[in-house]
């Protein structure tokens, strides 16, 4: 199959998206198809494409219309004049833009003989570019989503009228094509219901097999790590409330919690028993959270992104299951990883944003001497749905390389999203 890929991401290691593209570019060369790449990226953005990849690959690249028009939140023009240039400005980039770039992939598309059209939907122009690619190009298309577009246009401040043509616009995208993949179970029963979709289930994986950490466990420190970009900044103060509460010592060791990504607020600088590790790469990272003793993960509580807790997966949730490690949630009780965790009992759970249920809680889980086997619990929640094996076959299903009886297993788990 000659598959053509649509997006603003390309098989990369210094993005997240773009690790998870590169893998998949790994399966299906492996498998013996061609690929190619209409690359609609940010102008300013660098990506650090693997050799093997720029090799291989046939790449069109189109520098993206820009995307962003209205006036920074807190800005007291924002409700007038910001509504005003977002309307005007990203509807002629429709009118104007949009098809000019659309042309290009047609004759890309066509030159490279694409068999279908793999639309990695991102923001308004590659939602826009979807069905005139598939059109053009007189093939079929799929389509992967990352996020529910309306989080994308609420965060880039669209107008409602420009959002509203954007959102009908995707809807027929996710009703029309041949298979619409979404990032976790939850999602694609979301999109089933609300735009007659043809979902398939396509979660990131990682390489099958436990962690072995070669890092030396201190006996004397009972170390919580999280890992990723920190976005419950509410559910994290009450970890940290919890901690100062127990003067971040119990039962005669001394808790420190570790901090694994690119951005951490400077305040948590200032407390000893805290420590900002950094960015690390995935092989590196799973040896340090494979060196934890509880590994932490928290959701919103607040109503306003309910529908986000209700249907995103986390990448660090993967990472973490892997290792084998016990994981706190927490999450309220409709969060999408909460409801996976405690159907197979591989966490402990914290339902509130109270810091005294909080500390009772940490209490308990170090105290507890059955703790490492909630995280075998865990690494068979990761070994039976989120492998590499499993991401290859929902990928493979996604464009038509394999039939779906192949993650019958794998798509169980959404009957639980069901109830």
């Amino acid at each position: 199959m000659n598959i053509l890929f649509l997006t603003d991401i390309p098989p990369c290691t210094n993005f997240t998206a773009g690790i998870i593209v590169n893998k998949w570019c790994d399966f299906l060369i492996e498998d013996g198809h061609e690929i190619s790449f209409a690359l609609v990226a940010e102008p300013s953005l660098s990506f650090d494409i693997p050799s093997d990849k720029i090799l291989k690959i046939k790449f069109l690249k189109i520098p993206k219309p820009r995307e962003y028009w209205n006036i920074p939140k807190g800005n007291s023009m924002r409700s007038t004049f910001g509504e005003f240039r977002s309307l005007i400005m990203n509807n002629k980039i429709a009118i104007f833009d949009i098809p000019k770039i659309a042309k290009a992939i047609n004759e890309f598309g066509k030159e490279q003989k694409a068999d279908v059209v793999f639309s990695l939907i991102q923001g308004q122009t590659l939602t826009r570019l979807t069905r005139k690619a598939s059109r053009g190009i007189g093939v079929p298309y799929v389509a992967q989503c990352w996020d529910p577009l309306e989080w994308w246009l609420r965060d880039y401040g669209f107008d409602k009228i420009t959002s509203t043509i954007n959102m009908l616009e995707f809807a027929e995208v996710a009703k029309n094509a041949r298979k619409f993949a979404s990032m976790s179970w939850a999602m694609s029963n979301m999109f089933e219901n609300e735009y007659s979709a043809k979902c398939v289930t396509n979660i990131p994986g990682l390489e099958a097999g436990r962690v072995e950490s070669k890092i030396k466990m201190n006996k004397n420190i009972f170390k919580i790590a999280f890992a990723g970009q920190l976005y419950a900044i509410e559910e994290f103060e009450v970890l940290i409330k919890a901690l100062d509460l127990m003067n971040w010592e119990f039962n005669g060791k001394k808790i420190q919690l570790e901090l694994f990504g690119k951005s951490f607020s400077d305040k948590y600088k200032q407390k000893k028993n805290i420590k900002i590790r950094g960015y690390f790469n995935q092989e590196k990272l799973l040896d340090e959270l494979a060196s934890a003793d509880l590994l932490y993960c928290p959701y919103w509580f607040d109503r306003k992104f309910e529908k986000a807790c209700r249907i995103s997966f986390p990448s660090k949730l993967t990472s973490y299951l892997k290792t084998a490690k016990p994981i706190l949630m927490h999450a309220p009780e409709y969060a999408s990883p909460r409801i996976l965790l405690e159907e197979y009992k591989a966490a402990y759970i914290c339902d509130s944003l109270d810091v005294n249920n909080m500390e009772k809680l940490l209490r308990r889980i170090i105290s507890d001497k059955t703790r490492e086997t909630v995280g075998e619990r865990g690494y068979m929640v990761f070994e039976k749905f989120l492998t590499y094996d499993q991401m290859k076959k929902s990928l493979f299903v996604s464009l038509g390389i394999m039939k779906r009886k192949e993650i019958i297993k794998f798509e169980s788990v959404r009957k639980i999203y069901e109830r």
